[in-house]
């Protein structure tokens, strides 16, 4: 793998997925300030597991809310739906272990699911999402899970959702 691919993975900047990351013209990874020399040993030693999770579901089920408060323990009940893809990393210690957790947040929007589809392969874990007041979100389960089926790696763990559990009063799950 060139340098610059390998940059764009340990960075995180290029999606799991997709075995060869592009290959730039010399020179063009341009940093803003110099990146200090760290050597391939010390990389490797940043954490000891690395799990890629997905989060899926409908459009407006809460998906990038939860991701956000995961990874930044930050709640906003205001987003613009995301476009494409997103991802947000996590580093956790669990009996003396770094978890690196890299979450993928997809677009729950029709016109984006070819997108989404390729972001299924490589995932260890798969979180289907449902909005407790949306029983539509709910009924469209059945149809998240044979995306799975059709698109992610045999016996890929998953997990059920539902979301929005502080609307109890508007409860249609």
């Amino acid at each position: 793998m060139e340098l610059s691919g390998l940059l764009l993975s340990r960075a995180g900047l290029w999606p799991a997925p997709f075995a060869n990351p592009p290959v730039l013209p010399t020179g063009a990874l341009r940093f803003p300030t110099p990146l200090p020399a760290a050597p391939v040993s010390a990389m490797a030693k940043a954490y000891d597991y690395l799990f890629k999770l997905l989060l899926i579901g409908d459009s407006g089920v809460g998906k990038t809310c939860l991701i956000i408060r995961f990874a930044e323990d930050n709640f906003n009940n205001t987003y613009i739906s995301t476009i494409g893809t997103d991802f947000k990393i996590r580093t956790v210690d669990i009996e003396g272990k770094k978890i690196k957790l890299q979450v993928w947040d997809t677009a729950g929007q029709e016109r984006f699911k070819t997108i989404a589809t390729a972001y299924y392969r490589g995932a260890m874990g798969i979180i289907l999402v449902y909005d407790i007041t949306d029983e539509k979100s709910f009924e469209n389960i059945q149809n998240w899970m044979k995306s799975i089926k059709e698109n992610a790696s045999a016996g890929v763990e998953r997990l059920f959702l539902g979301n929005k559990c502080d609307m109890e009063a508007k409860r249609k799950v």
